[in-house]
């Protein structure tokens, strides 16, 4: 039982090896260059975080304006 137990920490580290030294370039998309494929993760990530702020700013209720008087009441 220790023997495999061995076996499976030593496969999991070779694969973790190899994903560092690889970069995970083998799960490459066919039909992109790296820049659009750099490209498109920049925009996916302008996008979340475009997406995450509307969601802050909706739960803080920063998203409309205020419903109090601009005039002061003497």
């Amino acid at each position: 039982m220790r023997y495999h137990f061995n076996a499976g920490v030593v496969v999991v580290l070779l694969f973790c090896l190899s994903l560092l030294l690889t970069g995970c370039q083998f799960w490459a998309q066919p039909g992109k260059t790296a820049q659009e494929g750099t490209l498109e993760q920049v925009r996916t990530i302008k996008i979340n975080h475009r997406e995450m702020m509307q969601d802050l700013n909706h739960a803080l209720l920063l998203d409309r304006p205020s419903k109090l008087n601009q005039m002061s009441i003497p």
